[in-house]
């Protein structure tokens, strides 16, 4: 008798069990984007904190691009705010401390008077005449402070992914949906653009975030073979 109650029990665990995992199973997705809002909410939490105090400086401006495209007949439709949940990625340019000095040396390994012509440099070479470690270990932090994820690292640019919300509050601006005659899909941009002083003196542009769209002029079609006659 006592085993067969035994036996029972363990069968009926073993269906609730089963029932709690389906109903965890349904609930997942929610969860997901319920896990996934709060993901925003705290990066944009964060980005906020880190900045409450900061001064800061405009960088640049897409109003001039604007108006030329305007004007040569391919404008810019600005649909509406994109999604403070979208993902958006950014390209950090920095500037070279170096760069008077990596011009000058192009002109003397090209100027045949020079005692340094033809003596091209080497690939370590040039990266550490391009590289600004400072700016680097400004940029990292700034990007750690807020939130984003830094995605590639080249010698003389970051990219960077956060969510839209980050973006604004890092930046200062707005992140708007935008349409152009040059695409056929949506792109996310921001008019304009500001950083915290902390690091605006080592970011040269940013991109994809205020560039537009511009289209390609291609030449005319040549009626002719292509190979040898």
């Amino acid at each position: 008798m006592l085993r067969s109650v035994v036996f029972w029990f363990c069968i009926c665990f073993v269906v609730y069990l089963n029932l709690v995992s389906a109903e965890r199973a349904v609930e997942s997705p929610i969860a997901e984007t319920h896990d996934s809002r709060n993901i925003v909410k705290f990066a944009s939490s964060k980005a906020m904190d880190s900045l409450s105090h900061s001064e800061w400086v405009h960088m640049e401006s897409n109003e001039p691009q604007e108006t030329r495209l305007r004007e040569s007949g391919h404008p810019v439709t600005w649909i509406g705010r994109a999604s403070p949940e979208t993902m958006h990625e950014c390209t950090f340019h920095l500037k070279n401390p170096r760069q008077a000095d990596l011009e000058a040396l192009v002109l003397q390994i090209s100027d045949p008077k020079s005692p340094m012509y033809g003596k091209h440099m080497t690939k370590d070479q040039v990266q550490e005449m391009t590289r600004n470690v400072e700016g680097e270990h400004a940029l990292e932090l700034f990007l750690q402070n807020i939130g984003a994820t830094i995605t590639k690292k080249m010698t003389s640019a970051i990219t960077a992914t956060a969510p839209v919300s980050v973006w604004e509050q890092a930046f200062h601006t707005e992140l708007h949906r935008i349409q152009s005659p040059a695409i056929n899909h949506e792109l996310v941009r921001a008019r304009d653009y500001s950083l915290p002083k902390e690091v605006a003196p080592f970011v040269q542009l940013i991109t994809n975030l205020i560039d537009l769209p511009v289209p390609v002029h291609r030449g005319p079609r040549l009626n002719r073979p292509i190979g040898p006659r």
